[in-house]
Order: C-alpha cells, then sequence, then structure tokens
C-alpha cells in the first residue's frame, strides 16, 4: 500500500476520533514510528535482502566468465585466458531465473504487511490514548461538580437550609415488630424494624 494512501486513512481516522490538529499529529507520529520501530526497520532490511535475492536470480542465467593469467613452465611471457561458459539447458538456474520476480514482489508485499501493522498498532495505542485523555477530562469535570456540590450543601447547612441525614441499614428482626425512638437538642433518631408479612 502506497505511504500516502496510509497517511490519508490515518488522518480521517483519527479526524474522526478527535479532531484535525490532533490528525497531523498522528501522521507526523506515523512517520516517527516507520523511522525508528524495530519490527519495520527488520521488516525493510528483510525487503532489501529480498530485493538483492531477486537481483541475483536474475543474473543466474547468465553465462558465466571466468578469466585466467599465467604462464606454464615453458612459456616466456604471461597469457590471459577468458573462457564464458553458457550450458544450453540448465533447469535449475532457468527456474531460479523465473521465479525472480516472485521474489521481488514477495519482498514488496511482507514489507506492505509490515507498515500495515505497524500503522495498526499505532492507531491502536493513539485511540487509547485519546480515550484516556477523554476519561481523564471527564473525571476531572465530575471532581469539579462535586466540589460544587459540597460547596453548595456547606453554605446551606452553614445557613440553616438544611440538615444533616445518616441514614443506616441492617438486617431487622424479622420476628415481631419493635422500635426505638431518641431525641437530643441537635439530633433525633428513630428505628422500626419487624416483618415485612406475617409468618405462618
Amino acid at each position: 500500500m502506497k505511504r500516502a494512501v496510509l497517511h490519508v486513512v490515518m488522518a480521517l481516522l483519527a479526524s474522526g476520533v478527535s479532531g484535525l490538529s490532533q490528525a497531523a499529529e498522528l501522521v507526523n507520529a506515523f512517520d516517527l514510528a516507520l523511522r525508528n520501530d524495530r519490527a519495520f526497520l527488520n521488516a525493510q532490511a528483510e525487503e532489501r535482502l529480498g530485493q538483492l535475492d531477486a537481483n541475483r536470480a536474475q543474473l543466474s542465467y547468465l553465462p558465466t566468465l571466468f578469466m585466467e593469467q599465467g604462464r606454464s613452465a615453458f612459456e616466456r611471457s604471461n597469457r590471459t585466458t577468458v573462457q564464458a561458459i553458457q550450458p544450453l539447458v540448465d533447469l535449475d538456474k532457468y527456474a531460479t531465473f523465473k521465479e525472480s520476480p516472485i521474489r521481488a514482489a514477495y519482498a514488496q508485499a511482507t514489507l506492505g504487511v509490515k507498515e500495515i501493522d505497524l500503522s495498526k498498532r499505532l492507531y491502536v495505542n493513539y485511540s487509547s490514548l485519546v480515550r484516556s485523555n477523554s476519561l481523564r477530562k471527564l473525571a476531572l469535570l465530575e471532581a469539579q461538580a462535586l466540589d460544587r456540590q459540597v460547596q453548595r450543601a456547606q453554605r446551606r447547612f452553614d445557613l440553616g437550609y438544611s440538615s444533616v441525614m445518616d441514614i443506616t441499614t441492617r438486617d431487622g428482626n424479622k420476628q415481631r415488630l419493635s422500635g426505638k425512638v431518641s431525641a437530643s437538642t441537635f439530633a433525633a433518631k428513630a428505628l422500626l424494624e419487624g416483618p415485612l408479612k406475617k409468618q405462618k
């Protein structure tokens, strides 16, 4: 997949999640990850080796050249010998030669898959970061709302407009109906317990 297409897709996804300014940040982060991610750098190295292997495979069916320079004991001057060897039919070399475009395409496809995998990992991490930032902002807003609510209740209590109630629950008496009432200058308590329906 072309890198420009990946940039556009990532920008569209990020703009849907957060906004256009953060979409540009995501594209920049993707370019940075392409330059620094170990898995992707390994994939680039493997792709280069695959391309070299494909080039070597194309050269395998060319004639083999040998050059020799030297002289024998009965010769007075050096001689140079050049040999060119091209077998008429070498099925191994021919098969290797025919595989070269496939090897090159496989190397490019493997790099493309690694690039898409990198973009997915980056987008998942970016989405979780945006989500956690949103949750943090929401938690801060909730805390501020609770603080305002506490301040409002404190003001009402100080002015005498409200009272504080402490309601607790417990397992009551399930055998018979009973109750307690107590009162003081500042507080009053009532306790009523008993079965909800009569036992048979």
